[in-house]
């Protein structure tokens, strides 16, 4: 993903140049395609490239329009760009930064739930002097802010907001404390006092020296799908799990999908392999990369029977532990906790993945998220009273070998 940072100055006051140097300074290997600030009055701008659709080698961001005198930074994919050009009247070479624009030109706050994809953006509109942010409603793009008297700030990384001001800010212990139980529930705080976290699927709005937040999507649980046969459940759920895999494919050079050889991955990587085969993606091809734990729960062959099967370029790395203080030292450099314990084992792979020159890694991530049991459900359920429902899911999970409880239901 690219990097994206500012600062504007609700006040009227000049922005100068300052904090984004700063915020530019930290990029490192983030921005590996270069980086440009454009700084306008009482609002600065930054963009750190990572050049990953067709034609964002061409694309000039932070990006502002002249006539209406907005101007956006964006970080990001629109997936339902078709549609989009079509309700714009837009040419089908517009970036997805100029698409954004323009439909907020169009329809105002309304324009985020409009979009489909991956994304963080800021738009500021100097004559109102509003700033309006937005984050992707799976909150795979991040985006953090902090403010203060006058002023607000936002980075797509913690460490750009922490380092772009004096003083620095002071560590949040709630927080940390949430860290270390591993019961983070707080959406919105972080390590630090007063930088936050913008949630998924909300706008931040800051004008006339005030801030608000503003929740544009949530999922329906009312809607169901009603199918006769189980064939047509499963052929729906492929198609799309095939329209997202295609959505992240479009990119010139060949992608990456980092393998396991457990079912979820190995489905993105079938489905990706058929998609490039079949030419319907820019994307060149496919490459697999796997981690390798050596002893009898290696899943290296799994992952050469689906490499093989798809004829897929493989390369594979030796999981190595952790070193002493590895840990310490990524919270220092990132000034955020990685969630799950082995991911400094990734780093290599990523290392990989980039020296291969690929600029997208597909993953089976989140799948057993999506599609596994909870057992917060049985909670959910006697909260509402569906007694016949408990049951009947119960009798249905003890099915699983790793079912927890009630063999007997």
């Amino acid at each position: 993903m690219s990097v994206i940072g500012g600062l504007v100055h609700l006040d009227g006051a000049a922005a100068g140049r300052h904090a984004v140097e700063r915020m530019a300074a930290r990029f490192g290997s983030r921005a590996p395609d270069g980086f440009s600030i454009l700084c306008a009055g009482s609002a600065s701008f930054v963009y750190g490239r990572l050049d990953v659709t067709p034609g964002a080698a061409r694309e000039s961001q932070p990006l502002a329009d002249a006539p209406s005198g907005l101007v956006i930074v964006f970080d990001g994919r629109i997936d339902n760009r078709p549609e989009m050009l079509e309700s714009l009247e837009l040419d089908a070479h517009t970036s997805d930064a100029a698409l954004a624009l323009q439909a907020h030109l169009a329809w105002g706050d309304g324009a985020t739930e409009r979009l489909i994809g991956d994304f963080a953006f800021a738009i500021w509109d100097a004559s109102r002097r509003r700033l309006v942010c937005a984050r992707d409603t799976s909150g795979i793009r991040p985006l953090f802010y902090r403010e203060g008297h006058g002023w607000i700030a936002w980075a797509s990384a913690i460490d750009l907001l922490a380092a772009c001001l004096d003083p620095m800010p002071a560590v949040n212990e709630g927080m940390a404390a949430e860290y270390l139980t591993g019961l983070v529930t707080d959406k919105r705080e972080t390590l630090f006092r007063g930088i936050y976290r913008l949630p998924p699927a909300h706008q931040l709005i800051a004008s006339g020296g005030a801030t608000r937040t503003r929740c544009y999507w949530t999922p329906d649980p009312r809607q169901t799908i009603r199918y006769v046969r189980d064939e047509d459940y499963a052929a729906h759920f492929t198609e799309l799990m095939r329209t997202a895999v295609a959505a992240r494919l479009r990119t010139p050079a060949c992608a990456g999908v980092m393998l396991s050889g457990g079912v979820d991955s190995s489905s993105v990587a079938g489905i990706a392999a058929e998609l490039c085969g079949d030419r319907r993606v820019p994307s060149l091809g496919i490459e697999a990369f796997s981690i390798s734990v050596p002893g009898p729960d290696d899943e290296r062959p799994f992952f050469e029977m689906v490499t093989g099967m798809w004829k897929l370029p493989a390369h594979r790395i030796t999981a190595r532990l952790p070193q002493p203080g590895q840990f310490r030292d990524e919270i220092a450099r990132d000034l955020e906790v990685q969630m799950f314990p082995h991911a400094p084992t990734v780093d290599p792979l990523r290392a990989l993945v980039r020296d291969r020159g690929a600029r997208v890694l597909l993953t089976g991530m989140g799948a057993d998220d999506w599609l596994g049991a909870s057992g917060s459900i049985y909670a959910d359920l006697l909260g509402q009273r569906q007694f016949r429902a408990f049951i009947d899911r119960a009798r249905a999970d003890r099915r699983s070998e790793d079912f927890p409880g009630w063999r007997g239901v």
